[in-house]
């Protein structure tokens, strides 16, 4: 049987699909305890080959509200935490962020990746971003929002 090779696609209901920009050498990005999420990415500054917590969105399901297409987005990817390494607690009111920080391991992620003409995205869903950016800068990378130039 031969390969299904996506070309183009209309995610449903609250799904989205962004691009999936990975960090290739040691981000520049430094995340902080008191920012969202930032117990998350304690190690994601060694993290090679994960995809990016900022990506720009292709394509959005009819349900989703006030994301749009060209929007930056911070992403949230305590869904797609691999929880088969996170050290279980006895008791129910176990922390995951901090059960996970272990050091024997960092903790890893699997992303859903749909390939859409031979290039990789990440098939999310609106619960997965954690805030849309207008406007920012990373090092020398601008990130600038479509809706901000409108």
């Amino acid at each position: 049987m031969e390969e299904l090779k996506l070309q183009k696609i209309q995610v449903r209901n609250n799904a989205i699909v962004t691009t999936a920009e990975r960090y290739n050498e040691e981000p520049h990005i430094e995340l902080e305890h008191d920012q969202p999420t930032g117990l998350l990415f304690k190690s994601m500054k060694e993290a090679n080959n994960l995809p990016k917590l900022v990506q720009k969105v292709i394509n959005v399901g009819p349900m989703v509200r006030d994301i749009q297409v060209g929007d930056w987005v911070f992403l949230n990817p305590l869904h797609y935490l691999n929880r088969n390494l996170v050290e279980q607690k006895n008791d129910l009111k176990s922390d995951i962020p901090e059960a996970h920080l272990k050091e024997e391991y960092g903790p890893e992620y699997d992303f859903p990746i749909i390939e859409l003409n031979g290039v990789e995205h990440l098939l999310l869903f609106d619960r997965d971003v954690e805030y849309i950016i207008l406007k920012a800068t990373e090092g020398k990378r601008e990130y600038i929002s479509e809706r901000e130039n409108n």
